[in-house]
């Protein structure tokens, strides 16, 4: 008779241990955290526009050994401090990126993003804040527009 219920057993046991590990998982997800680890962010650099409204901030992100690093566009109005949430204001996301370059066309409301390589994640060709009346188009200027994925990405391991 136990032999007819173990189907059921072990069923409810592996129910049970995957509810726990996805409840743990949503508490290790909270606050930025990943089972990786906690992501930190860096500024790597920040470039006004020529009319000097909108500042372009590059962002590094990583949540350590584990995990590729993360590169994102933000616009924002200048002076402002980045919100790292705000997806809005973040019109690119990328990684593996190599020769990155963010160049503000002569009006400010024109901005490349040159590069040589990169696996892009998120891209918008358009960035606007109401308040101050502003529109920045957004384009991507690839060194070689033939091929931007890295070599690395093009092969599933």
């Amino acid at each position: 008779m136990w032999l007819s219920h173990k189907p059921t057993m072990i069923l409810k046991t592996f129910a049970f241990f995957a509810s726990v590990a996805s409840v743990l998982c949503c508490f290790v997800a909270c606050d930025g955290q990943t089972l990786a680890g906690k992501w930190k962010y860096k500024e790597i650099s920040r470039t006004k526009s020529p009319d000097g409204l909108v500042e372009a901030v590059v962002i590094s992100g990583s949540a350590g050994a584990t995990t590729s690093t993360a590169i994102s566009l933000h616009l924002i109005p200048t002076g402002e401090s980045v919100d790292i949430t705000k997806e809005a204001d973040m019109p690119f996301v990328a990684d593996h990126i190599k020769g990155l370059k963010i160049v503000w066309k002569p009006s400010g409301l024109l901005l490349d993003i040159e590069f040589d390589e990169a696996r892009i994640i998120k891209f918008s060709n358009f960035w606007r804040q109401y308040t101050a009346r502003k529109v920045v188009e957004v384009r991507l200027r690839p060194t070689d527009p033939d091929s931007i994925l890295p070599a690395r990405d093009k092969v599933l391991q």
